[in-house]
């Protein structure tokens, strides 16, 4: 049922992000998207959404995974993809990931 949901067009949203947002919809799932598009329709029908990014977040807070480790991660995917992982977007991200590691070391 939802792979034929999916196969409808809807909100200028491709397939694959169709099946993401019915599959989080459907089971209460965060959805997790650099996707502009996906993530106003996730937001619009009160799914919760994160980007891509965001979900490393917990990780050094939590100390699972070292700061310096993250960082480079997301160095890594933003050149590797620079057009969805902006130099803006990883400066934030590296901003945040520092305010992070503060946090955890006060």
């Amino acid at each position: 049922e939802q792979y034929m949901e999916a196969g409808i067009k809807m909100g200028g949203l491709a397939f694959d992000d169709r099946i993401c947002f019915i599959l989080a919809r459907d089971n209460n799932w965060i959805c997790i998207s650099n996707d502009k598009q996906l993530r106003v329709t996730c937001e619009e029908n009160k799914i919760a959404v994160l980007w891509g990014l965001e979900i490393m977040y917990p990780l050094v807070e939590k100390q699972i995974i070292d700061p310096l480790e993250i960082l480079k991660v997301a160095r890594d995917i933003h050149d590797s993809n620079p057009f969805f992982v902006s130099k803006e977007i990883l400066k934030r991200f590296e901003d945040k990931i520092k305010k992070i590691t503060k946090k955890i070391k006060s």
